[in-house]
């Protein structure tokens, strides 16, 4: 007589279409094995691709505050030593009218907002996903900092070298005369061209020359020390890469999905 687990063996093989094929483990204690259809034999990834980026970004975004947080004040408490100095360097004519047009154009809703939406437009017009992403991440990350350097103005209340009044933080003062400390052009021009440059790497040569000769414009026209310009560059560089690296990752994602999509 034959046993219930050799007929069971029996069946499971003629089912398969598969004469005399082994019995698997699960066939021989009696259980019946399980199929796998042609799609969930692929292998699947365990965490979703956005679940891991959104890791990965808030990995590097912890790694960027913490570097920042400690090399920025260090920075700009030796440079402040020098301020004074710098502050009285003679500045010619020809170049006040230079850095003037450049300050001018270097405000938020000129020349960089007008950049990242041309890069939009392109990145619209032509379905490049890079291009979208590339305005998106200068555009957050130039309003970012913009924003922090506005919140800190009024808080250390540092008076601008034209108004000649002894330097040092007075804390918590309204009004243009005493919004010297960070400089909010070098915040949000930095900002928008690391947030965008890290994702369109080609811009990295225009952007970084437009933020440093808008910065630059800002102390000719001794409306800020060079340490000013500092924490203002740091700002802007440490949101520009917050948004610029989520940017990239939000890039890898949706590829790597694709790519999953496509093989399934």
């Amino acid at each position: 007589m034959n046993s219930p687990v050799a007929s069971f063996n029996a069946n499971s093989d003629a089912s398969s279409g598969v004469a005399g094929a082994p019995a698997t483990a699960d066939a021989a204690q009696g259980y019946p094995s399980k199929v796998m259809a042609p799609t969930e034999s692929l292998a699947r990834p365990r965490v979703p691709a956005w679940k891991t980026a959104v890791r990965a970004v808030w990995a590097q975004q912890a790694r960027v505050l913490a570097f920042a947080s400690i090399t920025c004040p260090l920075l700009v408490w030796l440079l402040s030593r020098q301020d004074a100095h710098w502050s009285q360097l003679p500045v010619s004519l020809e170049r006040q009218a230079l850095a003037g047009n450049c300050s001018w154009w270097g405000e938020f809703h000129r020349a960089p907002l007008i950049s990242l939406a041309v890069v939009g437009l392109f990145g619209w017009a032509f379905r490049w996903a890079r291009w979208i992403e590339a305005a998106w991440a200068g555009l957050l990350g130039g309003a970012g900092a913009g924003l922090v350097a506005m919140v800190a103005k009024v808080i250390f209340g540092r008076p601008r070298p034209a108004v000649h009044l002894l330097d040092g933080f007075y804390w918590f003062k309204l009004g243009s005369s005493w919004a010297s400390f960070p400089s909010g052009h070098a915040a949000h021009c930095f900002g928008m061209a690391v947030g965008a440059s890290l994702v369109l790497p080609r811009l990295w040569p225009v952007s970084l020359a437009g933020a440093f000769l808008v910065a630059w414009s800002r102390f000719a026209l001794h409306r800020h020390y060079p340490s000013d310009l500092l924490a203002g560059a740091t700002v802007g560089i440490v949101m520009g890469m917050l948004f610029g690296l989520a940017a990239r990752r939000r890039l890898a994602a949706a590829a790597e999905l694709t790519e999953w999509t496509n093989r399934s």
